[in-house]
C-alpha cells in the first residue's frame, strides 16, 4: 500500500504507530476482555433442557469505502496524476468530488461516465519533458484488462493490450500543480474493480415470451445502483441482442427524477407516461423483468436495503398490473449421450448405459452428433449425425439414415435449436439451418464472409449462438443474436460480440449456462489446450488442465462439463468442481441434448 504524504496510508486512513508498548497494552486488553466474556458465558450456558431449533440470518457485509487524499499543495506533477487516478475509484460511490479537486478549471468538463478502463500493474508515470513556464505533461502506460461503455457493457480485451496515458498540467496562481487536460472516462485498477463494480444481469424476453435471455452489465456499487440497472432495462438490450429479443418498454419510457427509492423492501419505479401505451401483458412482463433484475442482482452490503418486490408507477400513479413470475431462462434437459463401441450410450455419472430404443449408428461413420430431446430417458428424440466429414443425416426410428440434411465439404458439427432447426455449413462456405422436414433457411450474416467456419452451437433459449471462425488474424469466438420470423424460422445473425479474445487455438465450444461459454483452446504462452470459461459480457477464467483434450460438452453449470482426451477417456468435474475426474473410457463422441 502506498503511504500518503500527510501521515495516512494512501487511502485516507491514519497510519498506525505500532510500538512494542502499544502492542503489549492492546494484547493485554484483548486477553482481559476475552477472559471476562468467557467467564460470563460459562456462567449462563444451560446444562439441561430440550433441544430447540434456531435460525440465523447472516448479516450483510459492511460496504468497503475508499477515502482518497485531496491534492497536497506541494505535490509534483507525477504525484498529482497518481492521486487523481487513486481518487477515481472512490468517486463511484460519490460525485468524484475528490478526483475533481486535482483538476484545473480548464478540465472542468471531464466526464467520468463515458467509459471505464480496467487495468493492472503500475502505470509508470513520468514527466514527458521538464516543466516549462508552469506547464507539464505526465505520461504512462497501462496494461488493459477490459473496458466498460456508458451502458455498462463490459468488453474483455486480448492479453498484451496496452493504453498510453497523457495528462497536461498547469500551475495555478499559488504554484500548485493541477491537471488541465484529462481524457474522459475512468481508469480503475483490476484489484479493486470487483469492490467498486457490481456484475448485474438484465433480462429480456424472447419474441415468443417463453424465456428470459440474460444481458450482463456492470454498474458502480453506489446508492444509485438500482437506478442504473432499471434505466438500462428501459434503454433496451445490448446492440448485439437487440433484434433477437424483445424490449417490452415502449419507446420513450424513462425513469422520472432518475431515482428508484426503496422503502420496506419495495422498489418504486416511477416511469414516464410512455409506459401507458404498453399492453397489459407487456406491463406485467416489464414489472417481472425489472423485479428479476433488482431482486436477483442487488449488491448485498449494508449500504443497500434488501429489495423484495417492485411497484410500477407512472407519473406518481400506481400502474395496475397482473403480477406474473419472471420468465425462466432456458436450460438443457437430459443426461449426456456418448458414442462408444459404435453405439449411443447414456452417460450416468461414471457409467455408460445402453439406451433402449436408441437409433442404430450402423452404416454411418459418426464424427459428431447432436441430440434433439432427452434420449437417455427413453423419450422422443432425434439424433443428427455428421457422417464422415461431408454429410449430416437425421437417424430415423429404425436407425436407418434419412436423406442428408447437409452435403458439403468439411461440415462443422451440427447444432439443433429448440425450434427444431439444425445448424451447420461447410468450413469454406456459408452457415445455414435446415428443419426436420428438410426446409432450408439461408442465414444472413455478412460478418461470416471470407472466414473459415470452425464451430457453431445455439444456446438453449434459441436467441443466441456461439460461432467460432478462423481468419488471417487468427481464430475468433463470437456470440451473436439469432433473428427469427414469427414462425421461429431463423433469418439472420446480429453483429456479434467477441469473447475469450486471448484464446489463439480453439478446438471446441459449448454453452455451460445462460451467461457462460466453455472454450477449449490454447492461450498465448500455453503449449496445450485448457477449458476456459468465458462470461458473455464479462471476464474469462481458465480451469485446470487435462492433457491432450480434444472435445468438450456441457449441460447446466460448470459441474456438468465433460471433456474427452485423445485416448477416448471421458473426464467430468469433481463434486467441488475443482478438479477433473476420469469417468469412462473407450468414448468416441459425447454431447448433451440441445
Amino acid at each position: 500500500m502506498t503511504c500518503g504524504t500527510d501521515g495516512t496510508d494512501g487511502l485516507g486512513a491514519p497510519m498506525a504507530r505500532t510500538t512494542a508498548t502499544a502492542v503489549r497494552r492492546a494484547l493485554g486488553l484483548v486477553v482481559v476482555l476475552v477472559l471476562t466474556a468467557l467467564s460470563a458465558a460459562c456462567a449462563s450456558i444451560p446444562t439441561s433442557g430440550p433441544v430447540v431449533e434456531g435460525a440465523a440470518e447472516p448479516a450483510a457485509p459492511l460496504p468497503i469505502f475508499l477515502s482518497p487524499n485531496p491534492p497536497p499543495d506541494d505535490a509534483s506533477p507525477e504525484q498529482i496524476v497518481s492521486g487523481f487516478l487513486s481518487a477515481q475509484g472512490a468517486g463511484t460511490t460519490s460525485d468524484y468530488d475528490v478526483a475533481r479537486a486535482y483538476l484545473s478549471s480548464a478540465a472542468s468538463e471531464w466526464d467520468p461516465s463515458v467509459t471505464v478502463t480496467v487495468y493492472e500493474g503500475d502505470p509508470g508515470l513520468e514527466i514527458a519533458e521538464e516543466p516549462v513556464e508552469g506547464s507539464a505533461t505526465v505520461t504512462g502506460t497501462v496494461s488493459v484488462v477490459g473496458t466498460i461503455d456508458d451502458r455498462g457493457i463490459y468488453s474483455e480485451v486480448r492479453d498484451g493490450t496496452t493504453a498510453d496515458l497523457s495528462f497536461g498540467l498547469e500551475q495555478d496562481d499559488e504554484g500548485r500543480w493541477r491537471i488541465s487536460d484529462a481524457e474522459d472516462g475512468l481508469l480503475i485498477q483490476s484489484g479493486i474493480f470487483p469492490i467498486l463494480y457490481q456484475q448485474t444481469t438484465l433480462y429480456f424476453p424472447t419474441p415468443d415470451r417463453r424465456y428470459f435471455v440474460p444481458d450482463e452489465r456492470w454498474f458502480p456499487k453506489s446508492p444509485k445502483w438500482q437506478t442504473f440497472a432499471v434505466s438500462a432495462v428501459l434503454a433496451g438490450p445490448a446492440p448485439w441482442l437487440q433484434d433477437a429479443v424483445v424490449n417490452v418498454a415502449p419507446p420513450g419510457t424513462t425513469l422520472l427524477l432518475q431515482t428508484v427509492p426503496v422503502s420496506d423492501g419495495v422498489a418504486t419505479v416511477n416511469l414516464s407516461a410512455a409506459v401507458q401505451s404498453a399492453s397489459a401483458e407487456d406491463r406485467s412482463l416489464l414489472q417481472a423483468q425489472i423485479q428479476a433484475v433488482v431482486v436477483g442482482s442487488y449488491p448485498r452490503t449494508q449500504l443497500f436495503e434488501s429489495i423484495r418486490s417492485v411497484q410500477l408507477t407512472s407519473e406518481g400513479t400506481a400502474i395496475d398490473v397482473d403480477t406474473v413470475d419472471p420468465l425462466p431462462t432456458a436450460t438443457v434437459v437430459g443426461d449426456a449421450v456418448a458414442v462408444s463401441g459404435g453405439e449411443l450410450m447414456s452417460v450416468d455419472g461414471s457409467t455408460l448405459r445402453a439406451v433402449d430404443g436408441a437409433p442404430s449408428l450402423a452404416g454411418t461413420d459418426p464424427t459428431a452428433i447432436a441430440v434433439d430431446g432427452d434420449l437417455a430417458a427413453g423419450g422422443s428424440a432425434t439424433v443428427y449425425v455428421r457422417d464422415g466429414d461431408d454429410f449430416i443425416v437425421a437417424l430415423g426410428p429404425d436407425g436407418a439414415p434419412e436423406s442428408a440434411l447437409f452435403d458439403g465439404r468439411d461440415l462443422v458439427a451440427p447444432s439443433v435449436d429448440r425450434f427444431g432447426w439444425v445448424w451447420s455449413g461447410p468450413a469454406e462456405g456459408t452457415l445455414s439451418a435446415v428443419s426436420g422436414e428438410g426446409e432450408r433457411a439461408g442465414i444472413a450474416a455478412p460478418w461470416l464472409d471470407d472466414v473459415t467456419l470452425l464451430a457453431v452451437e445455439v444456446a438453449p433459449d434459441g436467441a443466441r449462438a456461439v460461432v467460432v471462425t478462423s481468419a488471417p488474424g487468427g481464430p475468433q469466438v463470437r456470440v451473436t443474436g439469432i433473428v427469427r420470423d414469427e414462425s421461429g424460422r431463423p433469418t439472420s445473425l446480429t453483429t456479434p460480440v467477441r469473447i475469450a479474445p486471448s484464446v489463439v487455438d480453439v478446438l471446441d465450444v459449448s454453452w455451460t449456462d445462460d451467461t457462460k461459454v466453455a472454450v477449449l483452446g490454447r492461450s498465448g504462452g500455453e503449449d496445450s489446450a485448457v477449458v476456459q470459461l468465458a462470461v458473455v459480457g464479462g471476464q474469462t477464467t481458465a480451469l485446470s488442465r487435462v492433457p491432450e483434450t480434444v472435445a468438450l460438452t456441457a449441460g447446466n453449470g460448470e459441474r456438468t462439463i465433460l471433456v474427452l482426451d485423445d485416448k477416448g477417456v471421458l473426464y467430468g468435474r469433481s463434486e467441488s468442481a475443482t478438479i477433473w475426474v476420469p469417468q469412462a473410457s473407450d468414448v468416441d463422441l459425447v454431447t448433451y441434448p440441445e
